[in-house]
């Protein structure tokens, strides 16, 4: 029990520092987002694409750390790293950058468990809250991939 107290204060810990170490210069509060879709949202969102499944957007800045499908060339999702995960860091003119070795391996990235291969189908979890299943599905309809949550 002890341990697990431990690990879990030891990724809160990481969580904001990682967060912290992006703040927007010259701004004390959340302003309009030049990448915004209209003039009322005050979130920062990614550019919208085929790849992408999912984004997390931080409360301390304005930086998301984005969640996309990795493609092989014949249109399947890569079994090794079926999602690309990376940083849009809006602090920084929206430069895309890739997270750090503990970022990826200690709060943001995702563990993989194929279901069926076959169907294209797979169970992500946070390597930080593995309770969390993320179910990534090929669609019937359209043939992408989606991320779907209980």
């Amino acid at each position: 029990m002890h341990v697990k107290k431990i690990l879990v204060f030891s990724f809160f810990g990481l969580l904001f520092v990682t967060a912290s170490s992006f703040k927007v210069p010259g701004r004390s509060s959340p302003g309009l987002s030049p990448y915004s879709e209209n003039a009322s949202d005050t979130l920062y969102k990614p550019i919208k694409k085929q790849a992408l499944l999912f984004y997390i957007q931080l409360s301390e800045n304005h930086n998301i750390i984005v969640y996309d499908i990795n493609y092989n060339s014949d249109k399947t999702f890569n079994a090794h790293e079926p999602v690309h995960t990376y940083w849009v860091r809006y602090s920084d003119k929206g430069q895309y950058q890739e997270l750090s070795y503990f970022q990826k391996h200690l709060v943001y990235g995702l563990d993989l468990e194929v279901i069926d291969k076959e169907k294209q189908t797979c169970v992500l979890k946070f390597v930080s809250y593995k309770k969390k299943k993320i179910y990534l599905s090929k669609s019937d309809k359209d043939s992408k991939h989606y991320a779907f949550m209980d």
